[in-house]
């Protein structure tokens, strides 16, 4: 039947996906716009879909997608965790690495990472 929701998994896997990227699209537009890239390292479109387009398409869909499972809290647990474990690997990897841009003996993707 077209008015079911989708299985549990799918909402979770849906519900993880539209999170990150709108945090994504939330961090990106508050914190990192206005920092400059070297040039050659991205397109120039490419930051403007991949942080505002596509956090825009998933917050709409969000709002506005029809046959949503309603998932229990719990739900937040399994989308947190993903993030946790990527900010521990990063800052134990960023003294792991030199930077290739300045030659200092640790890396961090993002300044607002850098302690």
């Amino acid at each position: 039947d077209t008015t079911d929701p989708e299985p549990r998994w799918l909402a979770v896997l849906l519900m993880c996906a539209s999170s990150y990227m709108i945090v994504t699209g939330v961090v990106y537009n508050t914190l990192l716009r206005g920092i400059a890239l070297p040039q050659g390292a991205t397109v120039a479109w490419s930051n403007e879909v991949l942080h505002v387009v596509i956090p825009l398409l998933m917050l709409l869909d969000v709002l506005v997608a029809p046959r949503r499972r309603a998932l229990r809290w719990s739900a937040v647990a399994v989308a947190a965790v993903f993030p946790i474990v990527w900010v521990v690997y990063t800052l134990v990897r960023a003294n792991l690495v030199v930077s290739p841009g300045t030659g200092e003996h640790w890396w961090y993707p993002y300044p607002f990472l850098n302690p």
